[in-house]
């Protein structure tokens, strides 16, 4: 049976050894349907306008030839290849070739096949392509049966001998699937995405034509004609099942990978970023002298459209983000990986230093940050404004001592000589650091007692920095204060600590109402009546969210990163035992009764707030989970901690591992280290999405419905007093839309 081979010369350009087409003419009706002619041809003209496509001279570069011209060929190909080095194993084309043979001669018994099309492209200046092709070939050919020990069933049974259509279209498919990777004009280039796309389709088309024999050598003896024609329809749809399930698969990758994209590209809103900031700042003029400096009016002149660069810096904890005021700001630097503050920062004064030479542009840049050495650097020829030694900001830290201690004044009753005190102690020994000012001033302002802020205010007790200050305020929050007060605020910084994000309050109030072993949650009479500063004074910072005034939805973080560092170092905070904790909690919320709730039931328990920490559990879980390693000193946590991650894994785990129930604490910390870091693909192991999906629907619908004044109140006081629509993908950021379904999920 004649063959074709294209072969790729050095040059780049097709060199073509042959063709051999397929012709059809009019066979005489059979009183059993056979092999369609009709149906081979429309498979290679469809093929044929596949080649046409993808270049118009291509189809006509073929020209005739014979098996005995592609041995031929391929013995040359050999023969050039093993003088150049890169010597290949060409017997892999041997099966393939007896194969091409066998069919040619099957299909002559019902129509004319003396031009059997069948392409073998290789790319002989590509060693690894060339490699990959041959594998390939001699995949197909151990595929297909000697189709001639079946010559005399097909004349026997021509419905059977249908399946030569599909090896026909098989294989040109794959020639189709070979075209998209060698037509490609940098194919060589990008040889391994190329042939990623190769395997996607090469592999169904495998098991398409394994498929195949084994329906031929099951039925060899005596075949039931209905049976396989069945066999083979059934054997369809699942091809065409898989396909489609890959296609698919591609088609959702594809919108993450876009999706991931969109995130990196676009700018971030910073809005509420802006607006905790401005709370910081209770003088209206603080930072002021910032913008009147020589140095900042000249970076921010508009009308010269010269390029220019600022650099801002300070000590840690000198609000630092107070002063962002820019055309391109680059803050936190310091903060950066290793390596990348570096490679920002000399890329962005490239474009300063003649990169953008567009006369009409100008770009102005401004950097903030922590002096650490190598940004001062890397910075040192630019103009700077250094906060810490500037009396400007000085006279801010005053100011504000000022305004503290006003207060401090009028709740306490203390006399003028005691608020000078307090004013000229706090702003000598901040030295620069605001954060320093505002911890101290705010732990003075929370006493209750005149004896207590006495006390404070002693030689031996006042704080020298900020450690001493944050000992000061963790000595009366989480010692002095009654047990009560104790027990809650050290739950509260627990979770602040090391939370993956800001929490909202209603959220904290959730984590002290929701009682998971008895499946409740008692909202009035277990959630905080006091504020989080009350409870965990100057350590956290509370941002307002809703129009400048307490409620549900307002932001509870740690006022700095310092103070992470500080309880966790001085030990006042276990963060490998609040990660267990969070874990266990998290676990067991989600594996309790409301989360396999009738939708009856779930509509109950939305009414009551249970699932006003479903967003943050379900998200979050697994992210404490493993930061809690290390819990050996803690075996009580670490026996309830394993136990509750093994009843999450029975309840939500696609599939569940075999002999759960015997599992040892190693080997469930195993599976859930060798889950998918990618949080779509991670989502994918579980079913809890569905459940999500279907409460978050219900919490949906009930906040439209007519309800009493007091379900209201709850409803917004645990699920917030907005109606936010959320994405459904559980792995999709936690951004919440005021908007309407539709417009919500990023697949849309």
């Amino acid at each position: 049976m004649p063959l074709n081979s294209t072969i790729f010369n050095p040059n780049g350009q097709h060199q073509i050894l042959g063709r051999q087409e397929f012709n059809v003419r009019n066979q005489p009706e059979t009183k059993m349907a056979g092999p369609s002619p009709e149906r081979f041809q429309r498979a290679l003209t469809s093929f044929k306008r596949s080649l046409s496509t993808r270049s118009p001279d291509l189809l006509n570069q073929f020209s005739f030839s014979s098996i005995q011209d592609l041995q031929t060929a391929c013995h040359e190909i050999q023969s050039e290849m093993g003088q150049n080095g890169r010597l290949r194993r060409m017997r892999r084309l041997q099966g393939f070739i007896e194969a091409m043979e066998q069919l040619g001669q099957s299909i002559e018994v019902f129509v004319n096949a003396n031009d059997l099309v069948c392409f073998i492209w290789i790319a002989k200046t590509h060693v690894k392509s060339f490699d990959k092709l041959l594998d390939a070939y001699e995949e197909i050919g151990r595929r297909i049966p000697g189709l001639m020990a079946y010559r005399s069933m097909f004349e026997r049974h021509p419905p059977l001998a249908t399946v030569l259509e599909d090896y026909y279209s098989d294989i040109l498919r794959f020639h189709e699937a070979a075209l998209k990777v060698f037509t490609r004009p940098t194919w060589k280039k990008l040889v391994e995405a190329a042939w990623k796309t190769f395997d996607t389709e090469f592999q169904p088309l495998l098991q398409s034509l394994a498929n195949r024999r084994d329906l031929l050598e099951s039925e060899k003896g005596s075949a039931s004609l209905y049976e396989i024609s069945k066999a083979r329809e059934e054997m369809a749809a699942r091809h065409e099942a898989k396909k489609q399930e890959l296609r698919q698969d591609e088609v959702e990758k594809r919108k993450w990978h876009l999706l991931q994209i969109k995130n990196q590209l676009e700018a971030a809103d910073y809005q509420q970023d802006q607006e905790m900031a401005a709370e910081a700042r209770n003088e209206t003029n603080s930072g002021d002298w910032v913008l009147q400096s020589p140095a900042f009016q000249y970076w921010a002149d508009k009308a010269d459209t010269r390029h220019s660069v600022l650099y801002i810096h300070g000590i840690p904890g000198a609000a630092l983000e107070t002063y962002q005021q820019s055309f391109i700001v680059v803050d936190g630097l310091d903060e950066a990986a290793s390596g990348e503050a570096t490679k920002s920062i000399t890329w962005l004064l490239s474009l300063v230093n003649g990169r953008i030479r567009e006369p009409t542009a100008s770009v102005r840049v401004l950097f903030s940050g922590q002096r650490d050495g190598s940004l001062d650097s890397l910075l040192s020829d630019q103009p700077a404004i250094a906060l810490d030694s500037s009396s400007g900001h000085s006279r801010d830290i005053l100011k504000y001592c000022e305004h503290m201690s006003a207060r401090i004044r009028q709740r306490l009753d203390i006399a003028s000589t005691m608020e000078d005190e307090i004013i000229s102690k706090v702003s000598s020994r901040a030295n620069g650091m605001f954060l320093y000012a505002r911890v101290v001033l705010d732990n003075l302002l929370a006493q209750v007692r005149l004896c207590d802020l006495n006390r404070e205010l002693e030689p031996d007790t006042f704080p020298q920095g900020i450690d001493q200050a944050y000992e000061r305020v963790a000595i009366r929050i989480l010692k002095e204060a009654p047990p009560s007060a104790h027990q809650y605020a050290s739950k509260i910084l627990g979770w602040v600590t090391c939370a993956a994000r800001p929490l909202r309050w209603r959220e904290i109030q959730s984590i002290f109402c929701i009682d998971s072993e008895s499946n409740t949650m008692d909202y009035e009479d277990k959630r905080l009546r006091v504020s989080c500063k009350q409870l965990c004074g100057s350590l956290v910072d509370v941002h307002q969210v809703l129009y400048g005034q307490p409620g549900p939805d307002d932001i509870v973080t740690i006022v700095h990163g310092s103070a992470r560092e500080y309880l966790i170092q001085k030990h006042w905070i276990n963060s490998v035992l609040e990660h267990a904790k969070a874990a266990m909690f998290c676990f067991r919320y989600l594996t309790s009764k409301p989360f396999r709730a009738s939708t009856e039931s779930i509509s109950l328990h939305i009414k009551e707030g249970y699932y006003g920490f479903q967003d943050y559990a379900i998200q979050h879980c697994l992210d404490h989970f493993e930061s809690c390693t290390g819990l050996e000193s803690h075996q009580d946590i670490l026996e309830q901690t394993m136990e509750s991650a093994r009843e999450f894994l029975a309840t939500y785990s696609l599939p569940i591992p075999e002999n759960l129930a015997a599992l040892s604490h190693n080997d469930i910390a195993d599976f859930f280290r060798q889950l998918p870091k990618d949080k779509r693909e991670r989502a994918n192991r579980f079913t809890i999405e569905y459940r999500t999906l279907d409460i978050r629907t219900a919490i949906e619908q009930i906040r439209v419905q007519d309800l009493s004044p007091e379900a209201k109140a709850l409803i917004s006081n645990v699920y917030g007093k907005e109606v936010r629509y959320k994405c459904p993908k559980i792995w999709s950021m936690t951004a919440l839309f005021a908007a309407q379904r539709e417009a919500v999920s990023p697949f849309n």
